[in-house]
Order: structure tokens, then C-alpha cells, then sequence
């Protein structure tokens, strides 16, 4: 299938399509190529769909995913962005009226998450999923989590808000914790930390988790980048 795929950029190089027609074909192109030949090889047809007048929604969200998979973040999220104002009901992944989006944080295995700016000029954390719900409606299942949530205890961020954005995205509104990931944390001490310091923080987060447990929870993804040393007194 590689091999196809080769040969198809190569015959797709050689042609001399315009307009649409020639759009729409790289538009397939790269969808094909993201998978199967990673983010550079379909960047660049993503972008001559763009300019070459095919769905701007759809080129534009391809583009967000390339950037994503690249680590380009701040790229990222302007192309989703773009994407989400050519076409809101496919591809705003929550709702950016109530929740500006000011940058991506990182997307883990469920999907991206985002530090998004409040009303009130606060922020907030929104988890997104990389799978739509079309044809479910999920809000009938989040509803139990989001009692759920209400008992969690201090130390774990609280969950604000549980949306289903055009009846197909899910997403998750929580607390935002200032301070560092636990990775940080570690990097910005020279990569070594004291015993104690080790052990402390070790028993702080089991005593975190066994309360989560408690109230009929799990955490589910644990990792240094989901652990945050908080900032100030009470971090």
C-alpha cells in the first residue's frame, strides 16, 4: 500500500490539474498519506487543497492534525481555529464562546487538551476526545461521572463543566492547577530531587488516588505529565 502511495505522489506531482477538481484530489491524498506516510508527507497536500479552492474546513482541520502529530502546538491550534470558523458544526471540538481556546497543553492518548480563557477572564482546562460520538448521545453516561466529581476530594482538579458540543463532540471542563507537570518539576531541579522530597510527593499522590477510589473512581492515564506540583502555600 506504500508503494501505491508512492507511485500516486508521483503521478499527483506530474499532473496538471487547477482548481477544484485538483483540491479535491490532494485533499484525498493527504488524507491518505497522514496515516500510512506520517505528518510531512500530507502536510504539503493539505495545504495545496487549501489553496486550490477545496473544503477549507476540512483542509484546515488535516493541517491542525499534521502540526499536532509534529508537536507543533501553537500551529495547531491556529489551524483548528481556522477550521472551526470555516465549518463550527464539524469542527469546533467544544464551545469556543464560552471557553476561549489559548493554547494546546498536550494530547495524550484520549485526545488534545486545552488551556481555554473563561468569561471572567479565569482559566480552565478542556479534554477533548479524539473520537466523535455520532450517533449515541454520551450525556446520559456522563451524567453519573459528573456526580462523581462532585465528591472528589482536595488535590485532585475539579471538573467544572461536562458539554457535548454539536451533539457529537464530548468534552471536559476542569480547574486549571498553576504550577509544574511533575516532569517539569523534576527537569527544572537538574533532573535529581532529595529522597524525602521523592517520598513525599510519592505519598501524596497514593493518597490522592486511594481517595479518588473511594467515591467509585479511577484515574485512568497516570503519568509525570498528569501529575502537578502546585504553586504557593497550598500546592
Amino acid at each position: 500500500l506504500k508503494d501505491v502511495l508512492r507511485r500516486a505522489r508521483r503521478d499527483f506531482r506530474r499532473s496538471h490539474w487547477g482548481g477544484e477538481e485538483y483540491g479535491n484530489a490532494a485533499l484525498e491524498l493527504a488524507g491518505a498519506l497522514l496515516p500510512l506516510a506520517g505528518p510531512s508527507a500530507a502536510e504539503r497536500y493539505y495545504r495545496e487543497a487549501r489553496a486550490f479552492g477545496a473544503d477549507l474546513g476540512v483542509a484546515e482541520f488535516g493541517l491542525y492534525l499534521t502540526s499536532l502529530v509534529s508537536g507543533e502546538l501553537k500551529t495547531a491550534l491556529g489551524h483548528l481555529i481556522a477550521a472551526a470558523k470555516a465549518s463550527p458544526e464539524r469542527f469546533e471540538l467544544f464551545d469556543f464562546n464560552s471557553y476561549t481556546p489559548l493554547e494546546i497543553l498536550g494530547a495524550g492518548g484520549g485526545g488534545p487538551s486545552f488551556m481555554v480563557e473563561l468569561a471572567d477572564g479565569g482559566r480552565a482546562v478542556v479534554k477533548t476526545f479524539w473520537d466523535s460520538v455520532a450517533v449515541v448521545d454520551p450525556r446520559g453516561s456522563l451524567k453519573p461521572r459528573a456526580l462523581i466529581h462532585k465528591q472528589i476530594p482536595n488535590g485532585v482538579a475539579r471538573m467544572m463543566h461536562l458539554g457535548v458540543q454539536h451533539k457529537q463532540f464530548p468534552y471536559v471542563v476542569t480547574e486549571f492547577v498553576e504550577g509544574d507537570d511533575l516532569e517539569s518539576f523534576r527537569e527544572a531541579r537538574g533532573g535529581h530531587a532529595p529522597a524525602a522530597l521523592v517520598a513525599t510527593i510519592g505519598a501524596m499522590i497514593a493518597g490522592r488516588l486511594s481517595a479518588l477510589h473511594a467515591v467509585g473512581s479511577v484515574h485512568g492515564n497516570l503519568s509525570p505529565g498528569n501529575v502537578r506540583i502546585g504553586a504557593g502555600e497550598d500546592g
